[in-house]
């Protein structure tokens, strides 16, 4: 595998020292790794395991779930909304695998961020 380096950044990567159309300072071959271990990251590819990869990671991850909290705030809004306990208790039963993923969504969320 190949990195092509650029004021002191690895800008691609490839499995063959071949880098067309691309400006960089030089190529460095690397036995030690290949392609799959590494993941762009503001501009520059990282290994997987390096801090900014782990951030992005996570930071990718508090997204998705806070989407779906977004898209299913509807539901936590009928239950809020409930005229009495029967409607509330029938809400429950009818969104329970809904609200279920929300509350282990919002668990994950508080783990990532720690």
């Amino acid at each position: 595998m190949f990195k092509a380096i650029y004021q002191d950044k690895i800008i691609a990567i490839n499995e063959i020292d071949n880098f067309p159309c691309l400006v960089y300072d030089n190529s460095v071959e690397d036995t030690d790794h290949n392609v799959d271990d590494f993941v762009h990251v503001d501009g520059e590819f990282v290994l997987k395991t390096d801090d900014k990869a782990i951030r992005q990671e996570k930071d990718q991850r508090i997204a998705e779930l806070k989407q779906l909290l977004a898209e299913t705030d509807y539901i936590a809004n009928k239950l809020i909304e409930a005229v009495d306990e029967a409607e509330l208790q029938d809400l429950k039963e009818k969104y329970a695998d809904t609200l279920k993923k929300r509350r282990e969504a919002r668990a994950e969320i508080n783990q990532l961020e720690k």
